[in-house]
């Protein structure tokens, strides 16, 4: 049997619906992601993430996804609002899923608070996805814990 007609068959249609699928977060959502440039060891800090969707339609906050070095260097304290249990993806990023409606000409935040364990340089990319996980905001964000 010849093996390499199905898979061509797969192959086309994966393509298809590659093509089928959006890569962007939709231009009308913005996100915002805000935390200290340092903080002492020890020290509480809060990395606020503010989503605004200004169009006239509801859109979805799907997930966001932190860098994993991150949690290697800090506590994460607490998540408001939580949304589902987090969970490594690989690729050197947690996400922790909300699946929840953004209304539309809406602000919604999210408060990850942390607390500063060991001393370094902590960087990697936060990523906001709204209507699915291939269409995210993403930002790097660095902080100095000394």
């Amino acid at each position: 049997m010849n093996c390499s007609l199905p898979f061509l068959v797969l192959l086309f249609v994966g393509v298809l619906l590659a093509g089928c699928i959006d890569f962007d977060p939709p231009a009308t959502v913005f996100a915002q992601i805000v935390a200290p440039a340092s903080v002492p060891a020890g020290q509480a800090f809060n990395v606020t993430i503010s989503i605004q969707n200004s169009d006239n339609r509801v859109h979805r906050l799907d997930s966001i996804d932190i860098p994993t070095p991150w949690l290697k260097g800090m506590d994460l304290a607490t998540v408001y609002p939580s949304g589902r249990e987090p969970f490594d993806i690989g690729f050197g990023q947690h996400s922790f899923g909300y699946d929840s409606d953004l209304p539309a000409d809406s602000e919604v935040g999210v408060v990850f608070s942390f607390i500063a364990r060991s001393p370094g340089t902590y960087y990697g990319q936060w990523s906001v996805c709204i209507d699915g996980v291939a269409s995210c905001h993403d930002q790097d964000l660095r902080i100095v814990v000394s």
